[in-house]
C-alpha cells in the first residue's frame, strides 16, 4: 500500500505531465438563430453574395427545427444566383419546389428556380418550373407573371411569335398592368428588320467578294476578290510556263480559297441576321424593365448587365 507521501508526489508527477484542461465557459461565444440570420444578411447587404449563402448554409445545418428554413433556402440560393453559382442555387431552390407547402414561397421558388437555370445557359429546362407552376395554380396574378416571364425568355432567345403568343394569354388587367399591347407592337417590328438572304449571298459569291459585299463586309469582299484572283492568275502563269506540279499545286490550294469565299460569304450572311436579331432584342430590353416600358427620354443608359437583373429578379 503507498503511504500518504508518496501518493501526493504521484499526483503531483501526473498534474505536470497532464495539465489540467483549462475552462472555457466564459470564452465561448454562443450565437442564435437571429444573429446567424443577421450576419448572413449583412453579408448580402455588403456583396459579399457567396460567403452570405454560405452563413445561411450554415444556419440550415445548425437550426434544422426553426421555422424559417424555407425562406433561408430561399436567401440561399438568391445568393448562389447573384455570385454566378447556378448549380448551387437550383439545389437550394428545388428543396423548396418539391416540399408539400405551397404558398407564395413555394410560388417564388419556382421562378427563381427558373433563373438558375437560366444562368446555367439552359432556357429548355428553365420554363419547365414555371410550366409546373401554371398547372397547379389558379390565380390569375401568378399566371399572368408566369405568362410574362415566359415571353421574356422567348425574347432572349429571338423568337418573336413565340412571345407574342405568350403574351396574348396574359389576362386584360395583366395586360394593362405590363403593358403587354406596347410590347407586343415593338416586337412586330421584328419582321421589317434588315435581312441577308443566305443563298443568294453564297450564289454572288460565284465572283469572289460579291456575297461578303452584298453583306455589308466589304474587308472581307475585297480580301477575298484578291487573294483568288491572285491565286488563279498564279495558277495561270505556272501552267504557260509548262510548270504543271506548280499549277496544279496552285490550282487546288484556289479551289480551297474559292470554296471557303463561298463558305463565308453564306455564314456572313447568317451572322448579320443574328446580329440584327440580337441588336433589336438588346433594344427592346432597354426599354422595357420587368415587362413595361420606360421612359423613352431617359438618358440614363442600362448596361447588360443591369437589363439582366432587372428582367429577371423579379421577387
Amino acid at each position: 500500500m503507498l503511504r500518504l507521501p508518496a501518493l501526493c508526489h504521484l499526483a503531483v508527477l501526473l498534474l505536470w505531465i497532464c495539465p489540467p484542461i483549462p475552462s472555457v465557459g466564459a470564452d465561448v461565444m454562443v450565437i442564435d438563430a437571429d444573429q446567424q440570420l443577421a450576419f448572413a444578411a449583412r453579408l448580402a447587404a455588403q456583396g459579399k453574395h457567396h460567403q452570405a449563402a454560405a452563413e445561411y448554409d450554415r444556419f440550415l445545418h445548425f437550426f434544422p427545427n426553426d421555422p424559417r428554413q424555407r425562406e433561408v433556402h430561399l436567401e440561399a440560393g438568391r445568393g448562389m444566383l447573384h455570385a454566378g453559382d447556378g448549380p448551387g442555387a437550383e439545389r437550394y431552390f428545388s428543396t423548396v419546389t418539391q416540399g408539400a407547402v405551397r404558398d407564395d414561397l413555394w410560388q417564388s421558388a419556382h421562378f427563381l428556380l427558373t433563373e438558375s437555370y437560366l444562368l446555367q445557359g439552359n432556357p429548355h429546362a428553365a420554363v419547365k418550373p414555371l410550366y409546373a407552376l401554371l398547372a397547379t395554380t389558379a390565380e390569375a396574378k401568378v399566371k399572368d407573371k408566369v405568362y410574362q416571364r415566359l415571353a421574356w425568355i422567348h425574347i432572349d432567345q429571338l423568337d418573336w411569335d413565340g412571345a407574342r403568343r405568350i403574351l396574348e394569354r396574359i389576362s386584360p388587367e395583366g395586360r394593362r398592368r405590363f403593358d403587354t399591347q406596347a410590347l407586343a407592337d415593338r416586337l412586330a417590328q421584328a419582321d421589317r428588320l434588315p435581312h441577308k438572304r443566305p443563298a443568294l449571298a453564297g450564289a454572288l459569291s460565284v465572283l469572289p467578294g460579291a456575297g461578303q459585299m452584298y453583306c455589308g463586309r466589304y474587308e472581307d469582299a475585297l480580301a477575298a476578290f484578291m487573294v483568288n484572283g491572285a491565286l488563279a492568275w498564279a495558277a495561270y502563269e505556272a501552267f504557260d510556263h509548262d510548270l504543271n506540279a506548280l499549277g496544279g499545286i496552285l490550282a487546288i490550294t484556289g479551289l480551297g480559297f474559292y470554296l471557303g469565299n463561298i463558305y463565308s460569304a453564306v455564314s456572313s450572311a447568317h451572322k448579320f441576321n443574328r446580329a440584327q436579331q440580337e441588336g433589336f432584342s438588346k433594344n427592346v430590353q432597354r426599354q422595357w424593365v420587368i415587362g413595361r416600358r420606360s421612359d423613352p427620354n431617359t438618358t440614363r443608359r442600362l448596361s447588360a448587365a443591369a437589363i439582366t437583373i432587372a428582367v429577371r429578379f423579379q421577387f
